[in-house]
């Protein structure tokens, strides 16, 4: 079986939500900054901690702890320090938190730059001493002047938020980098989300891996996150799943999640459901002190596990518990879900009006999500009274609100008409606020509708204005459509190399349909060096992310020229019925292919291909109704019913397929399946062929040619068409031309020099037609010098391809002995084959021979 790898570029990426990975139950970082709780310097679980040690005491020695307070009189500020740390936590001691933070300022006083920092810690937090952040300030810049390291990395901090001093993020930036160039861990890592903040993804990758080699959990699993999701870097699974395992073996309980979610999805590993429980079981013991402890992130996480059932039994009722917990202490997120649960009645008794009073409660407090959600749910009307002028105050005003994710967001709801009527002149005012904002995915989607003209007149050179300023920006959708321009040379001139640089651009980001054309580029050789390693490899990367036509296209690969064995039959299948458990028509449609012809390992089955067929078929797939108007047509799998195909032909047409409505217009001229109608049948040969089918221009030049059809002849109608189709390397077209010079020459001989030239033409493209009249103008000598030997050339070249009349005419050539010798059995052999081929001269011919007397 051959089924070709067909380059099929990707249309417009529209979709305007790239959503963060979506197999992660519960919440993810945000992409603003989210900086950790200032910990204690100097604090037991702290990584720049010195570590003493209290040894048993020797009877006839002073105890290490003697020897260490001995020291400290003595002005020794280090020993200072471990007798605070040794009181303020009670290591081998009674705890005396009071003379603890005595021998603390002992050591302020001495200038001790790791006493300095642990002093702010207690300023800053208000353990034990009274709370005043201006006082952490200065204490953090003493020691950060005698080059303290933690103090550099957390006086970074006040400064990013100003707390205890001005905000200031300039110097923010620049005391973090001083931490983070001595190889201070945490520095990297706070570092790493200030340059996220300011949008400089590929410097704070830098410093996020430079914290996660350095082990700090929290850069382990975001270096996860953006592996897995390519966000900041290559996309890259494998190495994903490396920092997750990092993580989540430290006892990073998101960490633990996510890797939970891989073993349970199978992205990036073999799918295993007992050590995706086991891990969902370790993040859910360690959230559960946290949760109890009052964090209000830990108690969210944990209501998400108990609704799915992940590491603890599924209990709605825990859930909400947790939900209320974090709600109440201003968890927006929880708050949302709270009220998505009364929507859903998930875990509490159904109650849209709740869901409705929560959500007003939330968009009243500025929460713009809390105001879409609301204008959807009004807007939508079917849980709670439809309000659409209310809806669409909301949605506006969280559009307007200057969040330019929420503007755009809200702009693909005017622009889609999501639970609301469509209006393109808001989403196309929406989409440029926040494109001005930079909001790249809204560049992109202006570009798509200027190409559409979506509110506005097509214009395929401001669509790719708006692609370019997309694209440049980095995003991956705009790369994909920029590319695409490229490739069909709309609003640019074409250019392949370029649609191949935009698209590898988009496709190194791990975006799938990029990657599905990066495939498709090089199956068909396109732009590219052709190879069908490299096409799977594309495939591969982007059916591993579920991507539909991903799969089916590995799929075609797997049984690429009839080489697949009955093992890569059925992981190819495997591939095909994933895309069609999406919904995706061409997977059934390319099942239904395989039922109908056979492959290595899989029987044949009509009924099995007509089933799949009408899958794809019900989704208003063309290519499946063209298929089952072709088998109702000449009964295959199906009793024959010309009414049925013509039906299939129609609703195909109507959606635009090109071959379908060739189809249909040759049933309508013969009055095949329903009442002959010439002039509906033209109706849909021209649409055909405008569409560029070529089947269709030949007809079309056929039908101005001869004047068939209840068509008027019409020359130059016919050499338009013919000429369309030579420009596009037809032999048909070169052929057609021939036939109307050849037509011209009945009246005045000299055209068939120029007939000969454009038959001659197509007769070199093996076309059999072309070739037998090549052959009747050398053997009457038609605009060329008469030649039977070159005429009985011609003639053999188009009766190899069952060319009837050539097989009649050198029938007719050895019974008369034209250029050659008489010859009455192979005469009889010529015009049987073209009998066969049921022309019916030739039968004549045969009946004739065969009564006479040999």
């Amino acid at each position: 079986m051959v089924i070709s790898l067909v380059l099929t570029p990707q249309v417009d990426a529209t979709v305007p939500d790239v959503k963060a990975y979506s197999s992660v139950p519960g919440e993810l970082p945000r992409s603003d900054i989210d900086l950790p709780p200032l910990p204690s310097a100097l604090s037991v679980d702290n990584p720049f901690a010195p570590q003493f040690f209290i040894t048993q005491p020797d009877p006839e020695k002073a105890s290490p702890l003697e020897q260490l307070k001995a020291r400290a009189e003595a002005g020794d500020a280090e020993a200072m320090l471990a007798m605070y740390l040794i009181l303020w936590h009670g290591e081998g001691v009674p705890t005396d938190r009071n003379s603890a933070l005595a021998w603390l300022q002992k050591a302020v006083d001495a200038g001790y730059p790791q006493a300095l920092t642990e002093q702010a810690g207690h300023y800053l937090s208000g353990a034990g001493l009274l709370k005043d952040p201006a006082k952490a300030a200065k204490l953090y810049e003493q020691a950060a002047e005698k080059d303290h390291v933690p103090a550099l990395r957390l006086l970074g901090y006040l400064h990013w938020f100003g707390v205890g001093v001005p905000k200031n993020q300039e110097k923010a930036r620049h005391l973090l980098t001083k931490a983070a160039a001595r190889n201070d861990p945490f520095g990297q890592y706070w570092l790493a989300l200030v340059l996220d903040a300011k949008g400089e993804q590929k410097k704070a990758v830098r410093w996020l891996l430079k914290a996660a080699e350095n082990g700090v959990p929290d850069a382990q699993y975001r270096m996860a996150l953006a592996d897995l999701q390519g966000f900041g870097v290559e996309r890259n699974p494998q190495q994903g799943l490396h920092w997750c395992e990092q993580a989540a073996r430290q006892g990073h309980a998101y960490a633990q999640v996510l890797l939970g979610s891989l073993y349970e999805s199978g992205v990036s590993v073999t799918r295993n459901e007992r050590l995706a429980e086991e891990w969902y079981r370790k993040a859910a013991s360690v959230l559960e002190p946290i949760a109890n402890g009052g964090d209000p992130r830990a108690q969210f996480q944990l209501a998400v596990l108990y609704r799915e059932g992940k590491g603890v039994p599924k209990d709605l009722g825990k859930m909400k518990t947790w939900l209320d917990k974090a709600a109440a202490q201003g968890h927006q997120v929880a708050q949302f879900d709270l009220a998505t649960a009364y929507l859903r009645g998930d875990g509490v008794a159904k109650d849209p009006n709740e869901a409705l009073r929560l959500w007003r409660e939330l968009a009243e407090g500025g929460q713009l999500e809390a105001k879409v959600r609301l204008g959807l749910l009004l807007a939508q009307g079917t849980d709670v009274p439809k309000n659409v002028d209310e809806a669409k105050r909301w949605l506006l005003d969280a559009g307007d609100a200057g969040n330019p994710d929420v503007t755009a967001e809200v702009g693909s709801m005017f622009h889609s008409g999501t639970g609301l009527p469509q209006d393109y002149a808001q989403a196309l005012r929406l989409y440029r606020k926040a494109a001005e904002q930079g909001h790249t995915t809204a560049m992109n989607n202006l570009g798509v509708m200027y190409k559409k003209g979506e509110g506005v007149p097509p214009d395929f050179v401001e669509a790719v204005r708006w692609y370019r300023r997309s694209a440049e920006k980095g995003d991956r959708e705009g790369q994909l459509n920029l590319g695409h321009a490229y490739l069909k040379g709309e609003g640019v001139k074409q250019d392949i190399a370029l649609a191949v640089e935009w698209t590898q651009k988009s496709a190194n980001q791990g975006f799938a349909p990029a990657e599905t054309n990066m495939g498709n580029f090089y199956a068909s050789g396109m732009g590219v060096r052709q190879s069908s390693p490299e096409a799977m490899k594309w495939f591969r990367k982007a059916a591993d992310q579920g991507y539909a036509d991903a799969q089916v296209m590995l799929a075609l690969g797997m049984f690429q020229g009839g080489r697949a064995n009955a093992t890569a039959a059925q992981q190819a299948m495997g591939l095909l019925r994933r895309a069609a458990d999406q919904g995706y028509p061409k997977a059934y449609h390319v099942i239904a292919m395989i039922y109908r012809e056979g492959a290595a390992g899989i029987s044949k089955s009509l009924p099995d291909a007509v089933k799949w067929f009408q899958k794809a078929a019900d989704l208003k797939f063309p290519e499946a109704l063209l298929e089952l108007g072709g088998m109702n047509e000449i009964g295959l799998g199906v009793r024959q019913d010309l009414g049925q195909a013509a039906r299939y032909y129609r609703e195909a047409a109507e959606l635009g397929h090109a071959q379908s409505q060739y189809r249909l217009s040759i049933l309508l001229f013969n009055g095949k399946g329903m009442i002959q109608n010439p002039q509906e049948g033209f109706v849909w040969l021209r649409k055909a062929a405008e569409q560029g089918f070529p089947a269709a221009q030949r007809e079309m030049g056929n039908t101005y040619l001869y004047g068939t059809g209840g068509v008027a002849k019409n020359t130059a109608e016919a050499t338009k068409w013919f000429h369309k189709l030579s420009e596009s390397g037809q032999a048909d077209g070169d052929f057609g031309m021939g036939l109307i010079f050849f037509e011209e020459g009945k009246q005045e001989a000299a055209k068939y020099q120029e007939a000969a030239k454009w038959i001659r033409r197509a007769a070199e493209k093996n076309h059999a037609h072309a070739q037998n009249y090549l052959a009747v103008m050398y053997a009457n000598g038609l605009g060329l010098e008469r030649d039977q030997t070159k005429a009985i050339a011609w003639f053999r070249k188009a009766a190899e391809q069952n060319e009837v009349a050539a097989e009649y005419s050198l029938g007719h050539i050895h019974e008369l002995g034209l250029g050659v010798p008489v010859d009455r059995k192979t005469a009889l052999a010529w015009y049987r084959k073209s009998a066969s081929h049921g022309y019916q001269p030739a039968a004549n011919k045969v009946r004739m021979l065969e009564s006479q007397p040999q």
